[in-house]
């Protein structure tokens, strides 16, 4: 098992507002899910711990963050953020390579491995396309790869990804999240995913964090956070908790009939 990361009193501010208040919490080996209403300050933390944003308070992985150089940094830190504009037309094989950048590979191994990559996406198919010509749910899949090839063969670095399974069906999305899932077992890798179907967090996180107004509300296991109680006051949401044969909480949201038929009636 690798080692712990943490974070102590992480916030982010921008001008006079508050986006992410203090929160301190202990980021293990395995897939921490990253969830909440949207503005809650969940993809504001991932950019603090990706280095993009600016913050107080300190990030640990082994060293402060601050002690590392950017250099270093890339070396056993992946972020995919929501969304990708390259400005150059690049082939999907070359994004996934440029992961190999700051492994100083030679080009040969790093398309190999690039290739191997996008085959276990189910994106053979898709290696030669142009990256502005893919899809959105494909554009996000071919970051996610690139991503995996920067930490390939890096033991306990950061695997950073914003809501990579927004633009992508339940079957893909689950593809993608079985991939990540093995290389972060067979990396001891802390990954932090922010998602917003919790059963798919359910599915496939060994802990969950869920935030509200830049606050870290809870964490724990699934069985931990996912309930009706914490649902309810991270989301304002009421629900009911089903389990499968394996005790995996699904969550099942009521629908507020109140309030539909008071949109109806105005």
């Amino acid at each position: 098992m690798g080692m712990s990361g943490f974070l102590s009193g992480v916030c982010v501010c921008v001008g006079d507002k508050s986006l992410v208040e203090c929160v301190s919490a202990t980021l293990e080996p395995g897939i921490t899910a990253l969830v909440g209403p949207s503005g809650a300050g969940k993809s504001t933390l991932l950019k603090a711990i990706g280095g993009v944003m600016d913050f107080k308070g300190d990030i640990v992985l082994g060293r402060s963050l601050r002690e590392l150089s950017p250099q270093e940094q890339a070396l056993q830190r992946a972020w995919v953020p929501q969304s990708t504009h390259l400005p150059f037309a690049y082939t999907a094989l070359d994004v996934v390579a440029m992961g190999r950048l700051p492994h100083d590979d030679a080009e040969p191994g790093a398309r190999r491995l690039a290739a191997d990559i996008l085959a276990s996406l189910d994106m053979n198919g898709l290696a030669n396309r142009l990256f502005p010509t893919l899809s959105g749910g494909e554009k996000a899949r071919v970051m996610v790869a690139r991503a995996l090839a920067q930490l390939h063969g890096v033991r306990g670095g950061w695997l950073l990804l914003d809501e990579p399974t927004s633009a992508l069906d339940i079957a893909n999305s689950m593809l993608l999240m079985d991939v990540v899932a093995r290389a972060t077992k067979s990396l001891d890798l802390h990954t932090l995913v922010v998602l917003h179907d919790l059963n798919l967090a359910a599915q496939y996180a060994d802990s969950i964090w869920m935030m509200s107004h830049g606050r870290l509300l809870l964490e724990g296991s699934p069985n931990d956070v996912l309930t009706p109680d914490a649902i309810y006051m991270g989301f304002g949401v009421h629900a009911q908790i089903l389990r499968g044969p394996d005790q995996i909480p699904a969550v099942f949201p009521i629908r507020n009939l109140e309030r539909s038929h008071d949109v109806v009636a105005s």
